[in-house]
């Protein structure tokens, strides 16, 4: 499991992760963590890679959103336009989770969502290669859908 306490979240994982990187920026109003994990069992961290990488982007704001359009949208700004397609999986008042690929043939896929919770918005995003889409999205999508936001 992985707890971020002051962001107020909480991704009950299957899979030991193994963190690449966290880090708080923009004064101490943004934080990044990256983590990646192996499917097969053989595999162990190791310098040739893991087979999914998942990335969490939080922002704390100085107001509430009330609606996760709203976040959604806010994430698309900051972010910036992409070509990836997205295939809605869930939604929910405080949660949206998409299946996305890109639209020109990069051999990635990957799953997407965006969380509010008082004051944080998050984004998440899972992306392996496609010959491992099947085994990673059986294995991340519960984590993905079930994130827990700490009120």
């Amino acid at each position: 499991n992985l707890i971020n306490e002051k962001l107020r979240y909480k991704i009950i994982l299957t899979r030991r992760p193994w963190i690449i990187k966290g880090t708080w920026k923009y004064n101490d109003t943004a934080y990044g963590l990256k983590f990646g994990f192996n499917i097969n069992p053989g595999n162990v961290k190791n310098d040739n890679g893991y087979d999914c990488v998942i990335g969490i982007e939080s922002r704390i704001l100085k107001s509430k959103i009330e609606l996760i359009d709203e976040a959604v949208e806010s994430w698309r700004y900051e972010l910036g336009r992409d070509n990836f397609h997205r295939e809605l999986l869930s939604r929910k008042n405080d949660r949206i989770v998409y299946i996305y690929s890109y639209g020109d043939g990069v051999p990635f896929s990957g799953m997407e969502a965006v969380y509010m919770n008082r004051g944080f918005i998050h984004i998440l995003r899972v992306i392996c290669h496609n010959d491992m889409k099947e085994k990673v999205f059986g294995e991340i999508k519960k984590s993905v859908e079930d994130l827990i936001l700490i009120d």
